[in-house]
Order: structure tokens, then C-alpha cells, then sequence
């Protein structure tokens, strides 16, 4: 390979892990501060909500009776029906609702609102929607395909799902759609660090708090059991992190010797650091709480030996995926 492009290609790769790291460390700063705010939250969020009136047939959702939802963190509110029973009214009628809002610190707003559901009788005829020449809604109907997709080599079949209203002049509008994945062929994956980095990246964007929040906690714990605090390591977040889509798309979660993310941890530290994996856990309290009753996770965690720490999540095919190092 010429000179110039082996200076292109690491140019390129320093570029974008510095970008990650220095990334890492600024967010890492920035959920510190907003840990000890959400601590003194207790304001509930102000929510604006409205009736709703749809056709016999039609779909719902929660959003539908949302006007506008903000939090005193500027955090996104999580808004829920009030009971479940909620979300299933088909029969025409008019529906007490409660609409529910609450902030990350569990701070809870509740609004009454109405669901009309109108009946055959009350909709418009054929003779007289063409009369207002403005079309209706007729009915909703499903679409279902198969897709398929190769990933970092990995080949999966997806069943594509797409609801539409179908309108009284012929026309249809999609309203919602939902992916499942069917199967994969892993036996075929393959990636580099490079190609695992820019998803890493959107990745860690996405899950920011909650590797901040497992990051902080873990800390906490460590203190608080007598031992010397852990450092926040970027170069170990941006490791855990591709570490963690490698799992995801290999479906693999042993340490594999032909690991490209631990091969790179090698050339940075002496031992690679210490990997722990943790799937189908949702919260940074579940997987630090489960990994603490973990012989072989504390025998390395409850050790001054081991000073530095970096928490990855990622979440592949609806699977959460944490891995965690220490050096």
C-alpha cells in the first residue's frame, strides 16, 4: 500500500476516535451534573392533552391526545394511558381516557380526556363524502413483507409490517409500521473497528445516560464497600461499546480470540482489561445490582488492583447489550 494512503487511513481513524473519546468524556461531565439535578426534581411535568374522535375501526394511540409535553430538565416525557384497558376501546361510544405523563425522577401528571368513537351511522355515506369532496377514512388494512439485510456480514430476514388508512377516492396513507426480526445467519459476520465506530458512536449518543447513570453507580458502590474509587477510562467506554455491537451482530458472547475490539484493547493495555457481558437487562440498576451478586464479577471489582472502568450499551435486533471492563 503507498505511503500517502496509510497516512490517510490513520489519520482518519485518530480523527474519529478522538471525536468518540473526547465525546465520552464530555457527557460523561455533563450526566454527572444531571444525576445530582434529577435528585432535587420534584416538579411534575406540564402536560397539554385533547379529545379525540375517530371511526369505528380506526387506530389510536396514547400521542393522539398529546398536545405538548415538557419536563423542568428538558428531559422527554414518558406518556402512558393510565390503565391499560385503555388502548383497546373498539365499540362506538364516548370513553373516559386518562392520559399520564412522568418525567425521569417519576414525577407524575394526570388529564382526563374523551375518545368518540363513531359509529356506522354517523359517518358519512359514499354519495355524500363525494358531495364534500373532501375523502375519508373507509378503513385500515395491513401489509406484510419479508426483508432481508446484511449487516457487518451478518444476514438476517425481517418480517416488515405497515398499517394504512385506505380513503374513500382510492388513496391510502401509512400510519404505523413494525419490524420483527425472523431469523439470522451469524456464522458469516465480519467487521473492523473502523466499520464498528460510526455506529458505536450513534449508539453512545443514544444511550448516554444510561452508561453515565451505570458509570456513577458502580462508583458509588465501589466507595461505599471501602475501596478506592474507579476512573471514568474513554478509551474502555469506546471499547465497550463496539465490543458490545459485536456481540449483538455475532450473537456471540464469549470472549473470542478473533475479537478485532479485544485484539485493539491489547495493543492499549497490557492485560486487555476485564470483560463482563450482560444481555436482556434494561436498567443501569438491574445490571449493577446483578453483576454485584457475581463472584466473578467482585473479585475483580472489590480489588484497588483494578483502578479504571468503561461501560458500553448497545441495543441490536430489540436485545440490550452492556459490557463492562475494568483495568
Amino acid at each position: 500500500m503507498k505511503k500517502w494512503k496509510v497516512w490517510v487511513i490513520g489519520i482518519t481513524t485518530f480523527l474519529v476516535i478522538g471525536t468518540l473519546v473526547i465525546g465520552t468524556y464530555l457527557f460523561v461531565q455533563k450526566s454527572m451534573s444531571d444525576l445530582e439535578a434529577k435528585k432535587n426534581d420534584k416538579e411534575s411535568p406540564t402536560l397539554e392533552t385533547q379529545n379525540v374522535t375517530i371511526n369505528k375501526g380506526e387506530l389510536y394511540t396514547v400521542k393522539d391526545f398529546v398536545i405538548s409535553c415538557e419536563d423542568n430538565l428538558s428531559k422527554e416525557c414518558i406518556i402512558e394511558f393510565k390503565e391499560k384497558k385503555m388502548s383497546d376501546y373498539k365499540e362506538p361510544g364516548e370513553y373516559e381516557i386518562i392520559v399520564q405523563a412522568l418525567d425521569d425522577n417519576g414525577n407524575e401528571t394526570l388529564k382526563n380526556v374523551k375518545l368518540i368513537i363513531q359509529g356506522d351511522e354517523q359517518i358519512l355515506d359514499s354519495s355524500e363524502q363525494s358531495e364534500t369532496g373532501i375523502p375519508t377514512v373507509t378503513e385500515t388494512v395491513s401489509e406484510e413483507s419479508i426483508e432481508t439485510r446484511t449487516i457487518y456480514g451478518t444476514i438476517c430476514e425481517y418480517k416488515i409490517t405497515i398499517n394504512y388508512n385506505m380513503y374513500t377516492d382510492g388513496s391510502k396513507e401509512e400510519i404505523g409500521r413494525n419490524e420483527a426480526l425472523i431469523n439470522c445467519d451469524y456464522t458469516t459476520y465480519h467487521a473492523t473497528i473502523e466499520e464498528l465506530l460510526p455506529e458505536a458512536k450513534e449508539q453512545m449518543d443514544t444511550h448516554s445516560k444510561e452508561i453515565s447513570d451505570a458509570l456513577a453507580l458502580f462508583i458509588q458502590k465501589r466507595i461505599e464497600a471501602g475501596y478506592s474509587s474507579l476512573t471514568i477510562d474513554p478509551v474502555l467506554i469506546s471499547a465497550a461499546e463496539c465490543r458490545a455491537l459485536e456481540i449483538g451482530y455475532s450473537n456471540n458472547f464469549a470472549m473470542l480470540d478473533d475479537s478485532v475490539v479485544l485484539q485493539e484493547l491489547q495493543t492499549v493495555y497490557d492485560t486487555g482489561g476485564i470483560e463482563f457481558s450482560a444481555p436482556d437487562i434494561t436498567d443501569h440498576v438491574t445490571l449493577v445490582d446483578s453483576l454485584l451478586q457475581a463472584n466473578e464479577f467482585t473479585a475483580y471489582f472489590y480489588n484497588n488492583d483494578f483502578e479504571k472502568i468503561g461501560v458500553g450499551l448497545v441495543i441490536v435486533h430489540n436485545q440490550y447489550i452492556w459490557v463492562i471492563y475494568l483495568n
